[in-house]
């Protein structure tokens, strides 16, 4: 009410993570420009200076080339559009860094679901087949994979079949959309011994609980459906895929047994 920013109040970030500081030298003008960490914001606070300063915003994202556009007689599918193509840029920083105003890190359970959406609109095939790197740089010698690529801190590795997933939904978008069997055939070791662990995990066919189930449900974190349901539905897709992969790579052996 008083014109501040109420940060306390919203959802998720506390206010330190969205605070920078500058100590000013004094004796003229001086000019600051945050290098390591970037902000995701609708309001901007100022405070401390004797007069108000010159502001400009930056809008920062890795340099994607635009792919496809989209038009038409609606203007509200075109502002939904435009607002789409700004979310996908505004969370792409040399890496996924999804939430850009709180965790910023790639989880993999939205690059699944944003992946068709961004090579439908940017050229993405160098950035999403680096990304698939960071993914396979977080395999463990199990078979499994972080929720998180790139890695960080040793996080985040859970039962969570909608997140990890994202390995081999994402390497077959990039061949359905590119028709370069490298990825494929980069990433096929990695794919199958992914597979066998999470497969190695179902219970008389069915999934255990993930971590997540259908995750943020309307009034709730994890939802309060089975968690067994989609969990078992992307263990599926996953064997699917990787045998669809396996029958593009010739190995049809692999493709039957999946």
């Amino acid at each position: 009410a008083d014109g501040t920013v109420n940060s306390v109040a919203s959802p998720g970030p506390r206010p330190r993570w969205q605070r920078d500081e500058y100590v000013f030298r004094g004796g003229g003008t001086e000019t600051w420009e945050p290098r390591f960490t970037f902000k995701s914001f609708r309001y901007v606070q100022f405070d401390g200076a004797d007069a108000p300063p010159e502001v400009r915003g930056r809008v920062v994202h890795s340099a994607l080339e635009s792919a496809g556009e989209f038009d038409s007689s609606s203007d509200l599918y075109d502002r939904i559009h435009g607002a789409m193509r700004r979310t996908i840029l505004g969370g792409l920083l040399g890496f996924p860094a999804i939430d850009p105003a709180h965790e910023k890190n790639g989880w993999t359970g939205d690059m699944q679901l944003i992946t068709p959406s961004m090579t439908d609109n940017f050229r993405a095939a160098a950035f999403l087949t680096k990304w698939l790197g960071d993914v396979r740089d977080s395999q463990r010698p199990d078979g499994s994979i972080s929720m998180i690529a790139p890695i960080r801190d040793g996080c985040c590795y859970a039962w969570a079949p909608g997140w990890t997933g994202a390995y081999p939904i994402v390497a077959w978008e990039l061949y359905r959309r590119y028709g370069d069997r490298r990825v494929l055939e980069s990433h096929y070791d990695a794919l199958v011994r992914n597979l066998r662990w999470q497969t190695g995990s179902l219970v008389d066919g069915i999934a255990p609980p993930s971590i997540w189930g259908d995750w943020a449900s309307p009034g709730y974190g994890v939802g309060p459906e089975d968690r067994r349901l989609t969990a078992t539905a992307y263990v599926f897709r996953q064997a699917e895929l990787t045998a669809e992969i396996a029958r593009v790579l010739g190995r049809q052996d692999d493709a039957a047994a999946f």
